[in-house]
């Protein structure tokens, strides 16, 4: 009787040792299943590294894109400079072409030197009228150029403040997850006292 009722000690406390076995089996698979939904969850998002990445291209991508816009913007000016000469260069061309035919023929008679004269003060003030113009657009173009210059310094200071920010908010994120990641060590611990 003794060794029996030993017997049945031993079988209740396998079968109560065996209950907490399953119960905590559960628990770690409810564990392992809150987990890997995390962990799914967390996947989802891009990493800092992704995102870091991602910054990374598209910064490249604008600096590509503004090269090209630059190079675009160079080579119309380029164009429109070279056009402007080539005006100028045929307005002279003609103008000596227009002296060297027309002086020999007006040279003869008075009135015809005198109208001709008429005619070269005209086209030398229409040389002079062209080359203003072009003196007060290379002054408009500096003075824009000065202009961009200022608010590209400006931009640069804002570009450095926002890398500032974004370093500080970077910092604070990583606090942020060191804190959290505490927090959640604290609360298991916490979960495991009261049970």
């Amino acid at each position: 009787d003794e060794e029996i009722e030993r017997i049945r000690k031993i079988e209740n406390l396998y079968k109560n040792d065996l209950k907490k076995y399953d119960k905590i089996r559960g628990l770690l698979a409810e564990k392992n299943q809150e987990i890997s939904r995390v962990s799914r969850k967390l996947e989802s998002y891009p990493t800092r590294s992704e995102l870091l990445q991602y910054e990374k291209r598209f910064v490249e991508l604008y600096n590509l894109t503004n090269e090209r816009l630059k190079e675009t913007k160079k080579y119309y000016h380029l164009y429109n400079s070279l056009n402007d000469s080539s005006e100028s260069m045929k307005n002279e061309v003609n103008l000596l072409q227009t002296i060297q035919t027309e002086f020999p023929k007006r040279c003869k008679n008075a009135e015809d030197r005198d109208a001709f004269i008429k005619s070269m003060d005209k086209m030398i003030q229409s040389l002079k009228t062209n080359d203003e113009n072009a003196n007060k657009k290379l002054e408009s173009t500096k003075l824009e150029k000065d202009e961009q210059s200022s608010k590209y310094n400006e931009l640069l200071n804002y570009q450095r403040k926002y890398y500032k920010y974004v370093k500080e908010f970077q910092n604070a994120c990583n606090i942020n997850s060191q804190l959290s990641d505490r927090i959640d060590i604290v609360e298991a611990q916490m979960k495991e006292i009261n049970e």
